[in-house]
């Protein structure tokens, strides 16, 4: 685990370059610019498409396509969420729940109980466990 200070966030920003995931995406990052690089220089120069194409919709289409997904992961990690919180709840009601089980009377080893059942029902419950 990397341990630094959260007070000195801004020098993260020039130490980017050095991270292992940066190093292993950068060559297909640079791969991609060039790829669109050459069809853009095609779609305008070499083509010569003009504003009636439906190729110059395309970018109405990305937008559109990205709000749904994104949209979709809003939705999805909300759920994600509502998931682990209801589990968290649970846990917390399982452990009250052992804790009962454990200790049914609430009070220390040495303040057991004054009554003839009560002190049986201690008994029992001690031998179980």
């Amino acid at each position: 685990m990397i341990s630094y200070n959260t007070k000195e966030w801004f020098t993260f920003i020039f130490r980017f370059h050095r991270a292992d995931t940066f190093r292993k995406l950068l060559p297909l990052m640079i791969g991609i610019g060039i790829y669109s690089a050459i069809i853009a220089y095609l779609e305008l120069e070499y083509w010569n498409l003009s504003a009636k194409s439906y190729v110059s919709n395309l970018p109405v289409m990305h937008t559109l396509l990205g709000f749904a997904i994104s949209m979709l992961l809003v939705f999805r990690t909300n759920t994600a969420y509502d998931r682990w919180w209801e589990a968290r709840k649970l846990w917390g009601s399982l452990e009250l729940i052992a804790e009962e089980i454990e200790d049914p009377f609430g009070g220390d080893e040495n303040d057991l109980p004054t009554d003839k059942l009560s002190q049986n029902i201690h008994r029992n419950v001690e031998e179980i466990l």
